[in-house]
């Protein structure tokens, strides 16, 4: 049994959510498997039952329920109080239970090419989870002590800051980060100059998702102009749509796979 599947006995909607996932994969699924893995050692650190977690990731459902209207009426972001743990366990949650996130750790398992990597903003540790890499350097201005302890076991270096140009890689990750950065221009100059020639730089970026966190909501043209203007060049772009019963929401991700000019 996958500890998600405890969770789920305390939750009609986990359990609901997950069973659909099991009817799609299965229980042995990779991706399942890794994340609720994580869920665990995160509950095991903190000392949180699968009622706590349960309690937790539906108190931020509604939460983000309610700032989803405030975006509506509004057309600007709702800037409150962020729990950090309610946080956490939903972003490892959600990509478990939801397509859209899946879809994204999909695309992460699919890149092979782990020399010289660097990731950048791992929050509760989703990302690194699916990655899995040997080696890599791992920066991250609010790292949580869970992911500082538990993955420099694993041998990874993790630091507690900006991201600057220090090394030259020839991966560079930035997933569900960008839209949380106020100053892109910096950290992407930094990204460009320190990737080797033949490098790739990994990275999302959400439309129309009103988390609290999430500081810009620049359409495609925008960030695509953006990357283009600091050296950037597209070679891959995978558009991928989230599930909503909210119409006037349209909530989306784009992947992007970039090298320097």
């Amino acid at each position: 049994m996958n500890f998600i599947d405890e969770v789920a006995e305390k939750n009609r909607f986990v359990d609901i959510a997950l069973s659909l996932m099991y009817e799609k994969y299965s229980e042995d699924d990779l991706i399942i498997r890794k994340l609720s893995d994580l869920l665990f050692e995160y509950s095991r650190f903190y000392s949180l039952s699968p009622d706590n977690i349960s309690e937790k990731y539906m108190f931020f459902l509604k939460e983000y329920k309610n700032d989803v209207k405030y975006f509506i009426e509004n057309d600007v972001y709702y800037k409150g109080p962020i729990d950090r743990q309610q946080y956490d366990i939903a972003l490892i949650i959600s990509a478990i239970l939801t397509e859209h996130r899946r879809k994204i750790m999909k695309e992460l398992l699919s890149i092979n090419n782990k020399e010289k990597m660097c990731i950048i903003g791992v929050g509760p540790g989703v990302e690194l989870s699916i990655i899995s890499p040997d080696k890599a350097d791992i920066y991250d201005t609010a790292l949580p002590d869970f992911t500082r302890q538990y993955f420099s076991k694993k041998g990874l270096s993790l630091n507690k800051k900006e991201f600057v140009k220090e090394k030259i890689y020839s991966n560079i990750f930035a997933i569900e980060l960008l839209e949380h950065i106020s100053d892109l221009d910096r950290l992407l100059k930094d990204i460009r100059d320190s990737l080797n020639e033949e490098g790739f730089f990994y990275t999302t970026y959400a439309f129309n998702v009103p988390q609290r966190d999430h500081l810009t909501n620049l359409n495609e043209k925008k960030i695509e102009e953006i990357f283009s203007d600091i050296g950037f060049e597209i070679h891959k772009r995978i558009y991928i749509e989230h599930e909503t019963l909210v119409k006037e929401l349209k909530p989306y991700n784009i992947f992007y796979h970039m090298k320097v000019r």
